[in-house]
């Protein structure tokens, strides 16, 4: 008996493969998603009424808004070239446009048209002076209540507060998934260091909020410990899973954002029920439940990346802690050489979880992720904790202008050790495999992680 309930982690981590395959044969999800992109006014000029679905994003001679695409209800992607003498329109605004929308095509080796219809978007038009407003949209309570609104006001907050330029594109990125700002050579650089997770909303930083939440809710630890107290236990539990599905959803509900929500909901409701949480079946659970609700996100590059990244920190962590010297329930904190193994057995735990899906999609990997993640996590922690206390502060004369330049500068460095980096030799190694290359890594993978945790245990 003993022997099968050690098995069962093993066990539930094929129930999110059984879920999508049982799925597929009785509903035809998530392939009947795919539908949803099939309509029949592509590659065709004419006049679309379109419906704004969100704020403008701004390109370097465009601004790019979703749009729903009436009768149809289909979403595609609107770009309309920039011109001072117009005002643009706003979530909600009805619009007659003249153009032709398009599927997009292959960039490189990268199917963009096929990542498009995974994201539910039929795809592209682009317009320079054929288009008018039909009828603009008066904001109700319903829209200043939706996500996006939120994440609207708070980006408008960072500018309000004195942020710009980079240190907002990089602080709307790391906080609230913003990334339209970034430029090309952010993105560049942030890839080829090997700090791409860190610059896009994550599990990182869902943990760094619900850190922030506990210090906030048990002020700074003068109160008692969150579960010491049943009085109380329940209440801030709650308040603890609405800060991060309200965060969550700021961000757009991204796999990897969602993910972390529901591993860290379930060891709340685990600790409500005194029961001690196993952190992979809670990895797995998360899969299987964001899978039953969004089959699609299973052929999404963030998903696979995310669960492919914590199921590596999980198991292959502890190994190369031992490796590295020492043993990894050590709890000396306060020893900075620890400090360092730790970070670099993480990074190449999660660097070797990750590497075959990064080489089937991009081809390309970096060489120095070990010395981009000593110094990018903690400032990472730091720049988080920065812009929070500007969104909460900023308006407070004298203290809100030292919070904004204390953000102004670790954003600076933030941004100039990831620059260093990408500028050292060798920074970066191409490679470009196939589907089939890449499940062979992963199995080379498994096969090395059961003989090296077997010479572990004989050690």
């Amino acid at each position: 008996m003993g022997k099968f309930f050690r098995q069962l982690p093993m066990l539930f981590a094929l129930l999110p493969l059984v879920a999508v395959i049982l799925l597929s044969r009785y509903t035809d999800s998530p392939f009947r998603l795919l539908q949803d992109t099939e309509v029949d006014f592509m590659d065709t000029t004419r006049i679309f009424r379109l419906v704004v679905q969100d704020y403008p994003s701004e390109r370097q001679k465009t601004w790019r808004y979703t749009v729903q695409e009436l009768p149809s209800k289909a979403n595609a992607y609107l770009y309309i070239r920039k011109d001072s003498l117009r005002s643009l329109p706003t979530m909600g605004d009805t619009l007659l446009v003249k153009t032709t929308f398009r599927r997009g095509g292959q960039l490189g080796k990268f199917d963009y048209g096929r990542y498009l219809r995974y994201q539910g978007i039929v795809g592209q038009g682009y317009v320079r002076k054929q288009w008018r407003i039909e009828h603009s949209h008066i904001s109700s309570w319903r829209d200043r209540l939706s996500p996006v609104h939120w994440r609207q006001n708070l980006y408008n907050r960072y500018q309000t507060f004195g942020l710009c330029g980079q240190s907002l594109a990089t602080a709307a990125a790391l906080t609230l998934g913003y990334r339209e700002d970034l430029d090309d050579d952010q993105k560049r650089s942030f890839r080829k260091a090997g700090a791409a997770h860190v610059l896009a909303v994550s599990g990182l930083h869902t943990g760094i909020v619900y850190f922030v939440l506990i210090l906030f809710l048990t002020c700074f630890g003068r109160f008692k410990p969150l579960y010491e107290d049943r009085i109380h236990q329940y209440l801030l539990s709650t308040i603890l899973l609405i800060g991060l599905w309200a965060y969550a959803a700021v961000t757009g509900f991204t796999p990897s954002v969602v993910r972390c929500a529901v591993m860290l909901s379930l060891a709340e409701l685990a600790r409500c029920w005194h029961r001690q949480p196993y952190t992979l079946n809670i990895v797995l659970a998360a899969a299987f439940f964001i899978l039953c609700f969004r089959p699609r996100d299973l052929f999404s590059v963030s998903f696979q990346l995310s669960f492919a990244g914590v199921i590596s920190l999980i198991t292959l962590t502890p190994l190369f802690q031992k490796v590295l010297g020492g043993s990894p329930e050590r709890k000396e904190w306060g020893n900075l050489l620890v400090y360092i193994r730790d970070l670099i057995a993480m990074s190449f735990a999660a660097q070797i979880g990750t590497l075959p899906i990064t080489l089937y999609y991009f081809a390309e990997t970096s060489n120095y992720f070990w010395l981009t993640n000593l110094v990018i996590i903690p400032l990472a922690w730091i720049l988080v904790i920065c812009c929070i206390g500007l969104l909460l502060l900023g308006g407070i004369p004298y203290v809100g202008d030292g919070i904004c330049w204390l953000t102004d500068c670790v954003s600076r460095l933030f941004n100039g050790y990831v620059s260093w980096v990408e500028h050292l030799p060798m920074a970066t190694t191409s490679v470009s495999v196939s589907w089939q290359t890449m499940l062979l890594l992963y199995g080379v993978i498994i096969l090395f992680g059961v003989i090296l945790h077997r010479i572990m245990e004989r050690a």
